[in-house]
């Protein structure tokens, strides 16, 4: 009980929210539906059945357990390199995680973070091909140059 106090007392002098689940104060939870929409696509779409030495997944893991906590962010990794395992037919991205999105996880917890963010904007396809994140926009097949211009 008291590390989970000292936790959010960390999280509030941070300038975050522990109950909207933002990091800091320029955030939103818009910000962090869309890092976690973000993170799925990743992880599905390129295929991943691990983390090895890929950064920009750890990367995406790293945000995602700041805002998430760790062990929701660990059940749904695993449930995408679970999925990935599974599923190692050739497949799209776009089809790789319409399948991902049209499954279902047994974790409730697990479940409603794909839902969250299966809903998010224009859904997750849309997602595909219209984030800034570097990683997820190899994954489409885009470059996105460092001024955030982005081109197909």
């Amino acid at each position: 009980m008291a590390k989970m106090k000292s936790a959010v007392a960390a999280k509030k002098a941070s300038g975050g929210d522990p109950v909207k689940g933002t990091l800091n104060a320029h955030r939103t939870p818009l910000d962090d539906t869309a890092d976690l929409r973000d993170m799925i696509n990743y992880l599905v779409g390129s295929g991943m059945v691990d983390f090895g030495k890929d950064e920009a997944a750890r990367g995406h893991l790293s945000r995602m357990s700041g805002t998430l906590g760790q062990d929701a962010t660990n059940k749904l990794a695993l449930q995408a390199f679970l999925f990935n395992k599974q599923n190692n037919r050739p497949m799209s991205p776009e089809q790789r995680l319409s399948s991902f999105y049209a499954s279902s996880s047994a974790d409730p917890g697990t479940r409603a973070l794909i839902e969250r963010a299966k809903a998010f904007g224009s859904g997750p396809i849309a997602g595909l091909y219209s984030t800034p994140d570097v990683g997820v926009a190899s994954v489409a097949g885009r470059d996105v140059t460092a001024s955030n211009n982005m081109t197909k």
